[in-house]
């Protein structure tokens, strides 16, 4: 609600936000996160039974954003560095469209990109918000993915998803939670990682 209330001058509801994110982040890292052991092992740290928190820096949770929020007939979308924000809607001849919505911003380098701890987090993240329903198209579906996921999902040369995105959210909507959840997992695990040596996320939103 407060991002629609200000949808006109948005800067200051998104200013707030990263603002609370680096707060929490701050606060997380000087408790310390709770590894899974196979981490601590791999990375020589204590035990759970000897140190359930393991000391961190901001630096070490530093990730990019990207997230969607549906109330009503509207959503609301925020991405900071790369990754992608696509959807999918039906057309006024109900025929199923895949588009993004928002693009990868990377550095200088393509292996560069701006991270919620970044100095400049507050001017370079991104809002979009919008109408499910219109005279001109019915959005049916989100699907968010990290820089690992985008390398298998999205076409850069194109800017195009990729047609097994709307195999994901039509599987999301025909499938009980667990079963997709399970079939996400062993798509993310035996195809999609298998492809790139990035961090391979995928959130799907659909009705």
């Amino acid at each position: 609600d407060a991002f629609f209330s200000f949808m006109k001058r948005p800067k200051p509801t998104q200013a707030l936000l990263i603002e609370q994110l680096q707060h929490n982040l701050a606060q997380l890292a000087f408790l310390g996160i709770d590894l899974p052991e196979s981490d601590r092992v791999r990375s020589s740290f204590p035990l759970r039974n000897h140190e359930l928190l393991v000391p961190c820096t901001v630096r070490d949770l530093s990730s990019t954003l990207l997230l969607v929020a549906v109330k009503g007939n509207r959503y609301v979308a925020l991405h900071l560095g790369d990754g992608i924000i696509g959807y999918q809607y039906l057309n006024s001849r109900q025929q199923s469209v895949l588009a993004t919505l928002s693009r990868p911003e990377n550095g200088e380098y393509t292996n560069e990109t701006i991270f919620v701890p970044s100095a400049g987090a507050q001017d370079a993240i991104r809002l979009y918000t919008g109408r499910l329903n219109s005279d001109r198209r019915q959005v049916i579906g989100f699907i968010l993915m990290s820089d690992g996921s985008e390398a298998c999902l999205y076409h850069k040369r194109t800017a195009q998803l990729a047609p097994a995105c709307e195999k994901f959210l039509a599987a999301c909507r025909a499938l009980p939670r667990e079963e997709m959840e399970d079939q996400l997992e062993s798509t993310l695990i035996n195809v999609i990682s298998k492809k790139t040596s990035d961090d391979c996320s995928l959130a799907l939103l659909a009705r």
